[in-house]
């Protein structure tokens, strides 16, 4: 019996090592990993009054038949917990946060769109016809108002209609129509 188990793990053993990864799609997972940093630097603050701070990396994947999806959690108005330094917000405090936050939904939105071009002549490997999105994840204390807040945004568009808006044979202005925009 025990010599039966034993032989039965050397074969699951060798069929799991016998795996091989198609080399197109390590070329594609490299790509990925690559555009995960453009990403994370898009989403940087800049300056001193940064409307947005990324919180962690940005993680892509590749769904086949759909395209690449990377997913990245935002703050879109950085402001302290409570903490023992900070024990509260009062009510005008928390209704500024939020306005603050809505105000700033825009530049979200526009950044996201300026990196989805971007980001469409940096995975190579990607079929013409599959997406590229990007889900945004914004980032929200327990305590704040969120109200007219979305929790997550969601934009995409084929690579062939980025990569035209890059190479300015359909105009910026036209790429908004053109991508899919929600907000949950």
């Amino acid at each position: 019996m025990l010599i039966r188990a034993l032989f039965l793990s050397l074969i699951a053993v060798a069929l799991v090592s016998a795996v091989e990864v198609d080399p197109s799609a390590n070329k594609l997972h490299d790509q990925i990993a690559a555009a995960e940093q453009i990403v994370d630097q898009r989403f940087q603050p800049v300056g001193d009054n940064a409307p947005m701070t990324v919180m962690g990396n940005a993680r892509g994947a590749y769904i086949e038949g759909y395209g690449v999806v990377f997913n990245v959690q935002v703050n879109i108005a950085p402001v302290g917990n409570i903490s023992p330094f900070r024990r509260s917000y009062s009510d005008e405090e928390v209704r500024q946060i939020n306005i603050r936050k809505r105000q700033r939904i825009e530049t979200l939105e526009q950044r996201t769109r300026e990196l989805l071009v971007e980001l469409s002549d940096s995975i190579l490997s990607l079929p013409a016809n599959e997406k590229i999105a990007i889900a945004v994840s914004l980032f929200h204390f327990a305590w704040e108002d969120l109200t007219a807040l979305p929790r997550q945004m969601v934009m995409a568009a084929a690579k062939s209609v980025l990569a035209q808006a890059k190479s300015g044979s359909a105009p910026l202005a036209d790429l908004r129509s053109r991508l899919n925009i929600r907000y949950f």
